[in-house]
């Protein structure tokens, strides 16, 4: 806007609580303006409402003889906001050009050569921007482009290597992974084999624990010489006491019947109470079967014993 000229500024007006336009209302409102930064004084004009809800202005040539307003109005109404508006002067001289008398000469321009040269800086930049750059400033920062633009597309370059890269490292990684299940799944075969070959290990041993403890050589008859001369010293107490211990760990603990140690038990630890017979095991408490009995009488023997 021109310095020093009457002008009118408008301005709209809200109320807060819905944030509608508010109408009616420039009967009260009041103007004030600051010039250039000075403390606020009365406007010399009152506003008119020029519809929905918008308001103008004017200002005197003297209150616009500044290079920047400030125009603050309130409104005596409650919940009415009216925002601050600041607006910047210049001097009609500035836009004022020097026109020939000649008519000839009216559309002619005089020539007019630029001087100065700067350098590419912070501080440069406003004097190319008020064009006082020569030539070889302007080739120097269009060189410096070129060599911006060229170094922006290596690093695009770059980048899609390096993405390129990411993709044959995923890649690997993913073969990686596969091989992995693969060698889990060869793990797994592989402990079932060794399981199997130790069930085959152990079949193997119990079989050849049956061979004498001196065979004979390989392609000769083998013979028991050794193992029934060494069978002649074993104590037949001891080879009974094991024949026994074998009985009770896996006959007696399992079955009732076809036991040795059943009949030992019955004469040992045993109780019979009229026609029912209860035999214990070797703890002499645990029961381990009852039979039924027939007898001619008390002291005569047993003569039949079946199941229950």
């Amino acid at each position: 806007m021109l310095k020093a000229q009457t002008c009118t500024l408008t301005y709209a007006a809200w109320n807060s609580g819905d944030g509608s336009l508010c109408t009616n209302d420039a009967a009260n409102h009041t103007c004030r303006i600051s010039k250039n930064g000075s403390i606020l004084s009365a406007a010399a004009n009152s506003p008119v409402e020029i519809g929905y809800g918008l308001y103008a202005l004017t200002l005197t040539a003297s209150e616009t003889n500044a290079e920047t307003l400030t125009l603050s109005v309130t409104s005596s109404t409650a919940g009415v906001v009216i925002p601050p508006i600041c607006a910047v002067f210049h001097d009609p001289d500035e836009f004022k050009a020097d026109v020939s008398s000649i008519p000839a000469n009216v559309w002619s321009v005089s020539g007019r050569t630029l001087t100065g040269t700067v350098d590419i800086s912070p501080a440069s930049v406003s004097s190319i921007q008020n064009g006082m750059a020569s030539a070889s400033v302007l080739d120097s920062v269009s060189q410096k482009v070129v060599s911006i633009e060229t170094k922006y597309s290596s690093i695009n370059t770059t980048c899609g290597s390096i993405s390129t890269t990411c993709g044959s490292i995923n890649a690997a990684c993913g073969s990686i992974s596969a091989s992995c299940g693969t060698i889990n799944s060869t793990c797994d075969s592989i402990e079932t084999k060794c399981d199997s070959l130790a069930d085959s290990s152990n079949a193997i041993q119990i079989r050849t624990n049956l061979i004498p403890d001196r065979p004979a050589a390989v392609g000769s008859a083998m013979t028991l010489t050794d193992a029934y001369a060494h069978l002649q010293t074993l104590n037949p107490h001891t080879i009974a006491s094991e024949v026994l211990s074998f009985d009770i760990s896996n006959v007696e603990a399992v079955s009732a019947v076809y036991s040795l140690c059943t009949v030992i038990l019955a004469q040992l630890q045993s109780s019979v109470d009229g026609s029912s017979w209860t035999i214990y095991r070797t703890d002499g408490e645990t029961q381990h079967t009852v039979r039924n009995v027939e007898a001619a009488d008390d002291s005569m023997p047993i003569t039949g014993v079946f199941a229950p």
